[in-house]
């Protein structure tokens, strides 16, 4: 098959490869025919020689068997690299005819490229496309879609002049970023049209443009970045100063404060404020001075104190010496065994154990109980009624002492109040009383809550014992001059104490006047003749 082979840079590379490879292999001088319609043949070996493949019919030694083994691998390697390389070259070629529309010639490129390796991916894949094409069968068809690619090429073509020019416009008003886009988008509108027309002035030029445009972008970003470093440094600058205004206005304050509690003679306080003050400035001189004026003016402070404090305990020292120096003396003495004495009294009498019931120390847990309530004219059954639900404490009223009221109401609002103080001030407004009888909280008059009379043995001996005055002496003073009508100083009556000996008190205080105080006082006319009685003696 006969084939018409253009040459341009392609085939004199190919050219030059193919002179390589018909060198000898191996030290054996041989010829190879390239015929380029897509075979190959080897040239006739020589009279006496062995064809190509064919072995010797003697076994020959070792030794020229292994270097018949090695010029087999050699020929085999060369057939490959071969191969490799027509296969390149012909795909090569292909590509070219199919950029030029020549669809024909070019699927015979591919096919023959196909010939020499049929592995060959870019090979097949455009032989694929061409026979797609190649396809529509119809001359009109194929000659209709080869003016489509012409104008696909055209606007390509305007399209990257377009761009050239806006991509030049961003650069020229310093808009790297855009310009650099745009004439990356040139690029590759070139990359496409360079098989198809002439386009390598675009082409420098942009590429001159994209290198310029990204120096110059560079050093836009470095403008910016020391920009954005200038901009930082000033606000870290403004920040450091807001904070050293802060600092003096928290110093000015503090020292202010430190002042006014100078004035105020609060020391402690105002030296406490200073070293604050130090703490954060040490070296802050009008600080150091407030500390010692403070320190100084606290001391002073504290021995005025300490001296007052001390004038006074000496008085008060004085006055309980003077005190101690006065003579007493016990107006009773009681036996060391007035215990017994006590113990034997109260046998004899036989008074009752003062030992409460058992019931009792329930019922005045209930007393402790807090209630609140808000009565307005309530009836106080009704008010006894509702506090025995909310304690749960059993409550009785006298039926004597309720029928000698007319209609007792209750109008009283207490919160949180003890149950026991709540009654007395309900059974005020009412005049009743209440006492702890029988397991029960007992309301009524005076006489009903009486209750039982109980004997106890007292002792009033310290209150009913009569103790002598003694008054002073009259004594005559010496006149001014120095004289007195006796001579010097006198004593009226035989009395060496100044009293005849006959003189008594107003009144004297005894057992029986301690009995009347206490039922004159204590619920006057509840009391019979045996309720109270003193005894005298011992």
């Amino acid at each position: 098959m006969s084939t018409v082979v253009r040459i341009g840079k392609i085939g004199c590379l190919a050219l030059v490869m193919l002179a390589l490879l018909v060198l000898p292999v191996g030290g054996q001088e041989q010829e190879k025919v390239i015929d380029f319609g897509g075979g190959e043949k080897a040239a006739e070996p020589k009279a006496g020689e062995p064809k190509a493949g064919e072995v010797a019919a003697e076994q020959p030694e070792a030794g020229a068997a292994e270097t018949l083994l090695d010029q087999l691998a050699k020929e085999e390697k060369w057939r490959r690299e071969r191969a490799t390389f027509l296969a390149e070259h012909y795909t090569q070629s292909g590509i070219a005819r199919y950029g030029e529309l020549e669809y024909e010639l070019a699927k015979t490129e591919f096919e023959t490229a196909l010939q020499y390796e049929p592995a060959k991916k870019e090979a097949r894949e455009y032989l694929r496309k061409v026979e797609a094409i190649l396809g529509l069968r119809h001359p009109h068809i194929i000659k209709t879609y080869g003016d489509q690619v012409k104008i696909e090429l055209e606007i390509a073509r305007q399209e990257m002049k377009l761009g050239f020019d806006k991509a030049k416009a961003h650069f020229e008003k310093g808009e790297f970023d855009e310009a650099v886009a745009k004439f990356e988008r040139v690029r590759e509108l070139i990359r496409w049209l360079g098989p198809h027309m002439n386009v390598e002035p675009y082409k420098s030029q942009s590429e001159e443009f994209i290198k310029k445009a990204e120096t110059e972008r560079t050093m836009q970003q470095a403008k910016a970045k020391e920009a954005e470093r200038k901009k930082a440094e000033e606000i870290a600058r403004m920040n450091e100063q807001y904070l050293k205004d802060r600092y003096d206005q928290k110093i000015a304050y503090k020292l202010s404060k430190a002042r006014d509690l100078l004035m105020q003679c609060r020391y402690k306080e105002a030296r406490s404020m200073a070293m604050n003050v130090l703490e954060d400035d040490p070296l802050n001189v009008e600080a150091m001075k407030l500390r010692d004026m403070t320190f100084n003016a606290g001391l002073s402070k504290e021995r005025g104190e300490t001296a007052r404090h001390t004038t006074e305990q000496t008085l008060l020292s004085w006055a309980e010496t003077r005190e101690a120096q006065v003579p007493y003396r016990d107006t009773l003495i009681y036996p060391s065994n007035w215990a017994e004495i006590i113990k034997r009294k109260i046998e004899a009498i036989g008074t009752e154990s003062e030992e409460e019931p058992p019931w009792m120390p329930d019922l005045k847990n209930k007393l402790e109980t807090k209630v609140s309530f808000d009565f307005v004219e309530t009836p106080l059954q009704d008010v006894v009624t509702f506090l025995q639900q909310i304690t749960n404490a059993t409550i009785i009223l006298d039926a004597k002492s309720m029928s000698g009221l007319a209609s007792p109401e209750v109008t009283l609002k207490v919160t949180e109040m003890k149950l026991s103080q709540a009654l007395d001030w309900i059974l005020k407004q009412v005049g009743l009383q209440y006492a702890l009888k029988e397991q029960a909280i007992y309301i009524g008059n005076a006489e009903a809550v009486g209750g039982d009379a109980l004997l106890k043995l007292y002792d009033v001996t310290d209150v009913t014992l009569e103790i002598r005055d003694f008054p002073g002496n009259l004594q005559a003073l010496r006149d001014r001059v120095g004289t007195s009508s006796g001579g010097g100083v006198s004593v009226e009556g035989d009395d060496p104490w100044g009293g005849t000996g006959t003189e008594e008190g107003g009144g004297t205080f005894t057992g029986q006047t301690l009995v009347d105080f206490i039922k004159s006082t204590i619920a006057p006319g509840t009391w019979a003749d045996s309720d109270l009685g003193a005894a005298d003696g011992g």
